[in-house]
């Protein structure tokens, strides 16, 4: 057996609308004390909250992930960032409010960010979760 001394952080992160399945989840996590962040997108029914709040007082993170899982910076080019906060963050924010759920982080759709939504959204939250993909030439070279 090998044994390895590691310090470090694990980030666990889950997207989209699979509230019930997350919710599934909270006694590995338990298990193992580990604890995760939840980015739901879509329109948060009481199903969702309902799920999302059991995740949340289990000591998980809870942020957005946009109502509509649109590319911020697509959006941006063709409407206001002001729309997009109106019509992509707002209606999450409220319903995880309603359930006592106050998101301090926000994983952009398809990992897709610039400057423009960065410095629109920092008003909004206190992390984001991004990518950088990898191009066909670099993932396969």
């Amino acid at each position: 057996m090998i044994s390895l001394l590691f310090a470090g952080i694990l980030c666990l992160t889950f997207d989209d609308a699979h509230w019930k399945n997350w919710e599934k989840t909270i006694p590995v996590f338990e298990k193992y004390g580990a604890k995760a962040t939840f980015f739901p997108s879509g329109k948060l029914n009481a199903e969702a909250l309902t799920s999302l709040k059991k995740l949340h007082e289990a000591g998980h993170s809870v942020g957005c992930h946009s109502l509509g899982h649109r590319d911020a910076p697509e959006f941006f080019k063709n409407d206001s960032g002001t729309m997009y906060v109106r019509r992509e963050i707002t209606p999450q924010k409220k319903a995880l409010a309603s359930v006592g759920i106050n998101p301090e982080f926000f994983a952009y759709p398809n990992n897709r960010r610039d400057e423009d939504t960065d410095a629109l959204l920092a008003f909004h939250f206190k992390r984001f979760r991004a990518g950088c993909g990898l191009s066909r030439k670099n993932y396969y070279s």
